[in-house]
């Protein structure tokens, strides 16, 4: 990783000081009965998480494709997401793994292309998902 780079624990780090902040404004808001802010705020907690599920399954993605390259089955050239899945996680065993990856692989288009915004997301979940996939990889 070089300087600029930035890994799971400093996503994980900003991920928790705006969230924090936010729920700060948020109770204010609340004491203060500003609906008009307490909206405001809500929309930009749903766009501060799209935003970091973004930027942690960029961080899984990247896990994965070097998983698939120490598997051997996936050399230069674009492949698709699900072969490169099956490819990086070959185990039956991860079926369930792959299953619950190919549906953040959804939200993440959807939210990375401006589709659309969820709810919510599951930033635990794929934080631990993204760290258990970095414990996997192969040495330097």
């Amino acid at each position: 990783m070089t300087d600029s780079a930035i890994g799971l624990g400093d996503i994980e780090a900003a991920y928790r000081r705006l969230s924090l902040a936010t729920y700060r404004a948020l109770e204010d808001a609340y004491d203060f009965e500003a609906e008009a802010i307490v909206a405001a705020l809500e929309r930009d907690q749903r766009i501060t998480n799209a935003a970091f599920f973004v930027l942690i399954f960029g961080q899984l993605e990247q896990h994965i494709i070097r998983l698939a390259a120490a598997h051997g089955g996936f050399g230069p050239g674009r492949s698709s997401f699900r072969r490169m899945l099956a490819v990086a996680l070959p185990d039956a065993r991860d079926r369930r793994l792959r299953r619950e990856i190919e549906q953040w692989y959804k939200l993440r288009n959807n939210a990375a292309h401006g589709e659309a915004i969820g709810a919510s997301y599951n930033i635990q979940a794929i934080l631990e998902r993204a760290r258990e996939l970095e414990r996997r990889l192969p040495g330097p």
